[in-house]
C-alpha cells in the first residue's frame, strides 16, 4: 500500500507539474496572441490611412483634366457664347474679346504620359488656390 501510495503522490505531482507547465504555455500564448492583436490592430490603422489616401487621390484624379481637355473646354465656351443670339441685341452682338486665365493647380504625370492638372485642395479651398478666369467682352455694331 506504501508503494501505491508514493505512486499516487509520484502521478499528483507529475500532473501538477504538467498543470504549470501547461499553465505558462497557455500564459505565453496569450501575451503571443495579444501582442499579434497590436500589430494587427496597427496595420488595420495603418490600412485605413492608406485607403483614405487612395481615396483623396482618386477625387483628385476624376476631378483632373489634361492641357487638351481644358483647351477644348475653354475653346468650346468661348464658341458657345460667340455663337449664341440671346447676346445679341438690334444694335450689336457682343463676342468674347480676351480671355485670361490664372490656373491654380497641382501639376502631375499620370503615368500615361500625360501631365494632368488638379485642383489644389477642393476641401479647404483659399483664396490663393482659386484659379480665376477674366473674360473681355466686346460689342460688334450690326
Amino acid at each position: 500500500m506504501a508503494d501505491a501510495i508514493e505512486t499516487v503522490k509520484k502521478e499528483l505531482t507529475a500532473a501538477k507539474a504538467d498543470v504549470t507547465r501547461k499553465a505558462k504555455r497557455i500564459k505565453a500564448m496569450e501575451l503571443q496572441l495579444n501582442e499579434q492583436n497590436k500589430v494587427i490592430q496597427a496595420l488595420q490603422e495603418q490600412a485605413n490611412t492608406v485607403l483614405e489616401r487612395n481615396k483623396t487621390l482618386q477625387k483628385q484624379f476624376d476631378s483632373s483634366y489634361t492641357a487638351e481637355e481644358l483647351s477644348r473646354y475653354l475653346n468650346r465656351t468661348i464658341a458657345d457664347f460667340n455663337s449664341n443670339g440671346s447676346t445679341d441685341t438690334s444694335y450689336a452682338q457682343y463676342v468674347i474679346s480676351s480671355m485670361d486665365v490664372d490656373l491654380k493647380a497641382q501639376v502631375y504625370h499620370d503615368g500615361n504620359g500625360t501631365m494632368r492638372f488638379a485642383a489644389p485642395n477642393l476641401e479647404q479651398p483659399t483664396e490663393e488656390g482659386l484659379s480665376s478666369i477674366k473674360i473681355s467682352i466686346r460689342a460688334i455694331p450690326k
